[in-house]
């Protein structure tokens, strides 16, 4: 049996960091969720529409799984839906 076999390579290590790149503690997130919650009765039916994001929980995932392209991409449309962004 070889032990080494649960090494990752650095390709999946380099692959696991751009999956993680976005945390909730990365700068602006906070700000931007906590927009996104705040609004969320002005905004549900067309994130669901526009975004495919049904829940705030699908919220959540978007960001935790997503890139700082993802944050502008999110923070951008809820911008545009005349909602500040405070940082």
């Amino acid at each position: 049996m070889n032990k080494m076999r649960n090494i990752p390579t650095f390709e999946d290590f380099l692959i696991e960091s751009e999956m993680n790149e976005l945390k909730f503690t990365s700068v602006g997130v906070k700000e931007l969720l906590d927009a996104v919650y705040k609004n969320w009765d002005k905004l549900k039916k067309d994130i669901d529409r526009e975004m495919g994001m049904r829940t705030f929980k699908d919220v959540l995932y978007f960001i935790r799984t997503g890139m700082q392209e993802e944050q502008y991409e999110l923070e951008n449309w809820v911008k545009s839906k005349g909602i500040k962004v405070e940082y």
